[in-house]
Parts: C-alpha cells; sequence; structure tokens
C-alpha cells in the first residue's frame, strides 16, 4: 500500500496538532470571556432597570 502523505514528517505533524490545539485553547476562551461580559452587562441593565422603578 502506498503511503498517502509522503511529505508529512513528524515534526509537521507536530505542529498541525499544536496549532490546532491552541485554536480550540483560542476560541473557548474567547467564548468564556464573551459570556461572561454578556452576564455582567445584562445584570448592569437589570440594575438600571430596577432603579428607574423604584
Amino acid at each position: 500500500m502506498k503511503n498517502i502523505l509522503p511529505n508529512l514528517s513528524l515534526r509537521n505533524l507536530l505542529l498541525i496538532v499544536i496549532s490546532l490545539s491552541m485554536i480550540i485553547i483560542i476560541s473557548s476562551l474567547s467564548y468564556f470571556i464573551y459570556s461572561n461580559m454578556s452576564a455582567e452587562i445584562i445584570d448592569q441593565e437589570e440594575e438600571k432597570l430596577n432603579g428607574i422603578a423604584k
């Protein structure tokens, strides 16, 4: 059986795995930061509405 990817060395494979894992880590961190920020904004808006209602 012929090798499908003859140019894919161990170093290139390692670089691909590292870059994909970095992309996953960065996107999950940005998602958590965004969800925390939007939760804080919602809390601030609720406090404003409660202050107006009083």
